[in-house]
């Protein structure tokens, strides 16, 4: 009996050590581009389209990166979205189109910060 409990009590902070460190890294990754995407707005603010598209493609490539542990931990859905705000704004940005561009990067950032509040440690969460 004292051995299934020192079993059970291992497997439970293994669970909560995984979750732990699967939140920290997501976290991690959506400030760290969340970071990039305001850098990479002040770029197109200040109309250095090409320092722009630079750190929007560092950012891709970034994003790419995370993306196969990111599938592990996370929604699906939520990522694709992503992605699919990374490549919009490519395009726009691409064609100088400014408010098509913001309104990417804005629809961006707001994706990320889904993905960060959809899977932070919380009772609504856990049920």
């Amino acid at each position: 009996m004292r051995t299934v409990i020192i079993v059970a009590l291992v497997v439970a902070v293994a669970c909560g050590a995984l979750c732990v460190v699967s939140v920290a890294y997501i976290d991690e990754t959506t400030d760290e581009l969340s970071d990039m995407a305001m850098q990479l707005m002040d770029y197109a603010e200040a109309e250095d389209y090409e320092r722009a598209s630079e750190t929007l493609v560092i950012m891709a490539n970034q994003w790419e990166r995370h993306r196969p542990i990111l599938e592990m931990i996370s929604d699906h859905e939520d990522l694709h979205t992503v992605t699919e705000h990374l490549v919009e704004s490519q395009v726009h940005l691409k064609y100088e189109h400014a408010n098509d561009f913001y309104q990417s990067m804005a629809l961006l950032d707001e994706s990320l910060r889904h993905i960060r509040d959809s899977e932070r440690i919380s009772i609504a969460n856990i049920f």
